[in-house]
């Protein structure tokens, strides 16, 4: 069937059935057959190149993402192997261009997951990614912000460009040489979330600890002196192991003496520590919350999304020091074995804003969590 040949509100009331990926193959099909995708809306308004399955995914921003269009190689499939065999009709055949280049290309659809499966050449497989990410943007209105997730030990396998807005790197690489090559080639614009922290962190600090945002899953690798090399807006260190209550003071004294400039809040979950607030309080001189100095929320940054039983922001019953050479506020808090550091950077009295929050279901039972930031995938 022609669907051009059908009166217009015919074709309307049928691609409103299509799947996305449906329309997003059909916005590939003619100037025409664009405009007419995008007269169906939908819900998403960010993509995520997942190099990890081979799958560009759409979502609403903070949300898990769905597949809607994989690629592999047809010289070379490895993994997809299986997914080449279950081939039967290599003629369907479809076109993608990225930077002036013609990628020529074969269609399929997974078995499982019911998405297009778009076979090129080993050589396009960098690419193509990018080119699918490109190609829905563009018909899709969404934004084209760059977010990729990737495993650090086939680095090799990231796409073809220099510069991304959001990194998730998944799992460890003892390959140093990659490790340096792709820190030093790829720039991330906005945050970077890692599985594990790399143990080679002197050769990679300037690229990796300059980022926006950065939240770490698993620090044991991550040495206390470490910390003195961070130039970022916000940061969350778990098991924290290698920071020690000397390197805590010793960051305190380096933030009251002019450094870390950008930063926002620092978040470190540590192993054994003799540290408490009371003792920081002494310490450092620290004051009592006064409301006629700060408000009693603060204001997270928009970066990576982070889910938390307690709500972090309210800081009451932080204590606070200023900065001699600039007046600039910060409050401290620590709790158990976790230091947090919030910087009153642009206001002391930001827009007061409700706690966010999400319930959940954890070991079985339905629970409300504390959300903080937006950046997920």
């Amino acid at each position: 069937m022609n669907l051009f040949k059908i009166p217009y509100l015919a074709q309307l009331n049928i691609v409103k059935q299509l799947e996305f990926h449906e329309l997003f193959l059909l916005g590939l099909c003619s100037r025409r057959s664009k405009l007419l995708s995008q007269c169906v809306n939908h819900k998403f308004d960010a993509t995520v190149i997942d190099v990890i399955d081979g799958c560009l995914q759409v979502q609403n921003t903070g949300l898990e993402g769905n597949d809607v269009v994989k690629w592999a190689s047809m010289d070379n499939p490895g993994d997809d192997g299986w997914l080449y065999d279950e081939v039967t009709n290599w003629e369907r055949k479809i076109e993608f261009e990225y930077r002036g280049a013609k990628i020529d290309c074969r269609i399929s659809f997974h078995p499982e997951k019911e998405i297009p499966i778009i076979w090129c050449k080993e050589r396009f497989k960098k690419k193509i990614s990018l080119a699918t990410h490109s190609a829905l943007c563009d018909i899709s209105n969404i934004s084209p912000i760059l977010q990729v997730m990737c495993s650090m030990d086939r680095l090799w396998e990231f796409p073809d460009v220099d510069e991304i807005d959001n990194f998730y790197g998944y799992g460890t690489s003892n390959d140093i040489q990659e490790l340096l090559q792709f820190f030093n080639r790829v720039t991330i614009r906005n945050s970077v979330r890692l599985t594990d922290w790399p143990s080679f962190f002197y050769d990679i600090s300037f690229p990796l600890a300059s980022v926006d945002h950065l939240y770490v899953e698993n620090s044991r690798e991550l040495a206390g002196r470490h910390l003195e090399f961070f130039d970022v807006r916000s940061a969350l260190f778990c098991k924290a192991r290698g920071v020690e209550d000397h390197h805590i003071i010793n960051f305190i004294r380096l933030w009251l003496d002019g450094s870390f400039e950008k930063l926002e809040s620092m978040w470190i979950m540590m192993g054994a520590t003799q540290l408490s607030q009371e003792s920081l309080t002494e310490i450092f001189g620290a004051k009592h919350w006064d409301p006629t100095r700060r408000a009693a929320r603060f204001k997270y940054p928009d970066g990576l999304k982070l889910l938390y039983e307690d709500d972090i922001l309210d800081l009451r019953n932080g204590v606070d020091i200023e900065r001699p050479s600039d007046g600039r506020l910060a409050t401290i808090v620590f709790e158990g074995e976790q230091f947090r550091f919030f910087v009153w950077k642009e206001s002391r009295f930001p827009e007061q804003l409700e706690p966010v929050t999400l319930r959940m279901e954890v070991e079985g039972r339905e629970k409300s969590v504390f959300v903080l930031g937006k950046t997920y995938f």
